[in-house]
């Protein structure tokens, strides 16, 4: 390891959690962990979505997958949840988590939340309208969870459409003038897309989007949500010790992640610096070994399918199969680069490697294009790939380029003989302590060492 000075976080710094692979890291875990050893004031969700999928699992057994409410509920039920105004929020399928995790708490979990009211809302007509374009895509999908978070992400970028926020709850004449536009005017694309594609799936998309009682239906759960919630015209992280809790990962980047194979969100530690009064302690988490749900790159994939054994990731009609591989290098110096690097490094699923003959870790890769089209890229010697380099600013068309370069690249494996050697040989390699080693799936199971 490197001999600069490793920082420890003092008992009120505030710690930022941000994944640092394909998204599902173990966030969630980490969070419900430090949280059961720290004295925290709140946890705060800083970007992402409803496609967020944090699992926990408790002590005593219970299963909660956390989407929209901050991971550490289980650990402390009266533990303020914070969204700030880059969190997309889903109303509907918040009242349905909220319903569900409030047979594992005591009390209505939503009166525990804070919103901010000028968080873009995710309708059902943008989930409907994601899911017609994906189905459009045919064999060339993107991966999209189908929930319509970059549908209603990217119109929020258009002064053309309207717009619903949080805070239009409190008009439902408003509200309701809004929904009507955004469905006629997802109506029309539908129909654009049927001129074709002659998919039964999209017109029964379209029959379901025309639907007369999706409005009503829509705007009694905005207004059940808007009594149970506590809404504010600006949400702010208290000081002190706070768990800022990322969402997806570095490597699905809006900007720096491989296009199009990403995520609407900036998925670096830049919207928790913002928030936070005071430079948090920033741990980045990673697996024990890659993974990916749905399409998109995976150079390191090959591993035994073993890894993925009691694994909560399934195959679903949206993203697709999760696949494995092995931990990687190249990847993983690359989400460091993107992010400025991280204080600590949390590793998590080391259980699921312990019982094997031999550990893999994938430390370069073999190019097998030409070189010289590649140089602006990737720090090669010769066909050689040792890290993928990083642009700033970003630029889309360099990461399209990216993405089509990666498919040009194998997985150079190097075998080692334990767990230990693996966490040894990241330490050094990557020149950060891994200082929360997670060897399954409840926080006793979790070493901390911060």
């Amino acid at each position: 390891m490197s001999s600069a000075v490793v920082r420890v976080p003092a008992a009120s710094d505030p710690i930022a959690v941000v994944g640092l692979g394909f998204g599902d890291e173990g966030k969630g875990s980490i969070v419900d962990a430090l949280a059961r050893r720290r004295n925290i004031a709140a946890v705060v969700r800083f970007n992402g979505g409803p496609q967020a999928a944090h699992h926990v699992v408790t002590p005593e057994g219970q299963v909660h997958c956390f989407s929209q409410i901050g991971s550490a509920l289980l650990a402390d039920p009266n533990l303020p949840s914070l969204s700030t105004h880059r969190v997309l929020v889903e109303p509907l399928g918040l009242l349905r988590e909220a319903d569900v995790l409030s047979r594992l708490v005591s009390g209505d979990p939503l009166s525990r939340l804070h919103l901010d009211a000028r968080s873009v809302v995710v309708t059902p007509f943008h989930r409907l309208m994601n899911r017609a374009i994906e189905v459009a895509r045919g064999q060339g999908r993107h991966g999209s969870c189908g929930l319509g978070v970059g549908q209603a992400y990217q119109d929020s970028l258009r002064s053309s459409l309207p717009t619903v926020r949080l805070g239009d709850l409190r008009d439902p004449a408003r509200l309701r003038r809004k929904l009507e536009v955004i469905r006629w005017s997802k109506i029309d694309w539908i129909e654009e897309l049927q001129r074709e594609n002659t998919s039964v799936e999209l017109e029964r998309l379209r029959a379901e989007m025309r639907r007369p009682d999706l409005i009503p239906a829509t705007l009694h759960g905005y207004a059940e949500l808007l009594h149970r919630v506590n809404l504010h015209d600006e949400v702010l992280p208290p000081r002190g010790a706070v768990l800022l809790e990322g969402a997806q990962g570095t490597l699905l980047d809006e900007n720096y992640g491989f296009w199009p194979h990403v995520t609407p969100s900036t998925t670096t530690f830049a919207w928790a610096d913002e928030i936070s009064s005071e430079p948090p302690y920033r741990l980045g988490v990673l697996r024990a070994f890659s993974t990916r749900h749905g399409a998109g790159p995976l150079v390191a994939e090959g591993a035994p399918e073993v890894l993925l054994q009691g694994e909560h990731n399934k195959h679903n009609d949206w993203q697709g199969s999760f696949r494995v591989g092995w931990f990687d290098l190249v990847m993983a110096r690359y989400a460091l680069a993107v992010v400025g690097g991280v204080d600590g490094l949390a590793l998590t699923c080391l259980d699921r490697l312990r019982e094997l003959p031999w550990v893999g870790l994938v430390d370069a890769w073999m190019f097998s294009g030409d070189p010289t089209e590649a140089a602006d890229l990737f720090n090669l010697d010769g066909q050689r790939v040792l890290g993928v380099l990083v642009a700033h600013p970003p630029c889309r068309v360099r990461q399209e380029r990216l993405t089509r370069m990666l498919s040009q690249c194998k997985p150079l494996l190097r075998r080692l003989p334990s767990t230990h050697a693996l966490l040894d040989t990241l330490q050094q390699a990557l020149e950060t302590p891994v200082v929360v080693r997670s060897w399954g799936a409840t926080a006793e199971a979790k070493e901390v060492l911060l």
